[in-house]
């Protein structure tokens, strides 16, 4: 559902690229998860991504007011600020185990965290060292 979340992958939450960055690996940070629920201090906020339900799925905004997309062969993020960038579209699947298939529409890439590199980014398939993200709904 429409809404800001954090894309957190065990305690790894995704952040912004931030500064003038229009491309990269989104970096991670650690936050502190009890009774299924984060627990809230004054970088939550920040931490927290516009899921916008949209034609053929959903677009993925941050704090910084930017767009996640995807472009040519890279396994790495592209930001704009425009809703409509192509391969701005994500679907977004709920797996068994709590995690989601984020996945974008145009590459057909998997939205993942990575231990290797302590990032966020998106592949064809799952890596080795990779993982599914869950989503935590900020509530007001």
């Amino acid at each position: 559902a429409t809404g800001k979340y954090m894309i957190v992958a065990g305690t790894k939450a995704a952040t912004i690229l931030g500064g003038t960055k229009t491309y990269g690996y989104l970096p991670s940070t650690t936050v502190t998860i009890e009774a299924d629920k984060i627990v809230v201090d004054e970088t939550t906020e920040s931490l927290a991504w516009e899921i916008t339900a949209v034609s053929g799925g959903y677009t993925i905004k941050g704090s910084d007011g930017k767009y996640l997309y995807q472009t040519g062969t890279y396994n790495s993020f592209n930001l704009t600020t425009s809703a409509t960038q192509e391969g701005a579209v994500w679907s977004i699947a709920p797996n068994s185990d709590g995690t989601f298939t984020i996945k974008n529409v145009l590459k057909n890439k998997i939205f993942q965290y990575t231990t290797g590199y302590n990032t966020f980014s998106a592949y064809a398939s799952l890596q080795d060292d990779g993982s599914m993200p869950s989503l935590y709904k900020l509530e007001e």
